[in-house]
């Protein structure tokens, strides 16, 4: 849950945002070198050269101190909320601080504007609830990018390439056009 982590954070767990449009941590610009966990240690991923791990599920307490001795950041779910009203923030949980090492909250892979509604609740009752402000909320859409891109801070948008006869040219032409496609910034 969000507050029964065994992850204990630290003073010099360094602040981690978006400031100015630029993903910073410690008050510096940061570049995510992601790969997705599959239960390697951290370890081992950070003197591969990665410093972020991407997960499906939320993070653990044990993966949270792992990640903290290993110099690395998350990117995963929020853990689930109980239903509350969120016009009475002071019925929210807030998270503890041993979620200190999520780089970023990931609402999903394949999101559409159908689920713009739950997206919108979800993503305000977490940033409610997240004693770290400016913590980035990412997620994945495959259509409706101007109306989710209203809830997250960051918006990823995919196209398969290989096996299909989609030209370099033509898709490059597609990424030029996917930031069109959301709201601007």
């Amino acid at each position: 849950a969000y507050t029964e982590q065994t992850a204990t954070a630290t003073a010099d767990d360094p602040p981690a945002g978006i400031l100015r449009g630029v993903l910073e941590v410690a008050g510096m610009p940061f570049f995510p070198r992601v790969i997705d966990h599959n239960g390697e240690p951290l370890e081992l991923l950070a003197r591969l050269g990665f410093n972020t791990v991407r997960l499906r599920e939320p993070a653990d307490g044990r993966l949270l101190e792992e990640a903290r001795q290993a110099g690395m950041w998350i990117i995963c779910p929020p853990p689930e909320l109980p239903d509350v009203d969120v016009r009475d923030p002071a019925s929210l949980p807030a998270f503890s601080p041993s979620w200190n090492r999520v780089l970023m909250w990931d609402f999903g892979d394949g999101l559409t504007a159908d689920d713009a509604e739950q997206l919108a609740e979800r993503a305000r009752r977490v940033k409610t609830c997240d004693l770290r402000p400016g913590r980035p909320a990412i997620a994945s859409a495959d259509s409706g990018l101007r109306t989710l891109s209203r809830h997250v801070d960051m918006l990823v948008s995919r196209r398969r390439v290989l096996g299909t006869s989609l030209e370099l040219e033509g898709y490059l032409e597609w990424l030029r056009q996917q930031p069109r496609l959301a709201r601007p910034g």
